[in-house]
């Protein structure tokens, strides 16, 4: 978590590859099957992952790409 919150300071490939990975977790997993069902039965994410979301989404929108984990 704290590399996301430092996400600015990595180099471009390793923010690529973060924002993969986060986008994985968040769309394509187990854990993204529970956190839809926990928000379903009126659970609310924390506010540190929504300030997460909301500075990833900035990030994507500034480079307007789509998030693919790069090869080296």
């Amino acid at each position: 978590m704290h590399k996301f919150r430092n996400l600015h300071t990595l180099s471009s490939w390793k923010q690529e590859f973060m924002l993969s990975v986060l986008d994985l977790l968040i769309n394509h997993s187990y854990l993204a099957d529970q956190m839809k069902a926990a928000m379903k039965a009126g659970g609310e994410m924390p506010d540190e992952v929504k300030q997460l979301i909301r500075s990833v989404r900035a990030s994507q929108a500034s480079q307007r790409q789509s998030v693919v984990a790069p090869i080296p």
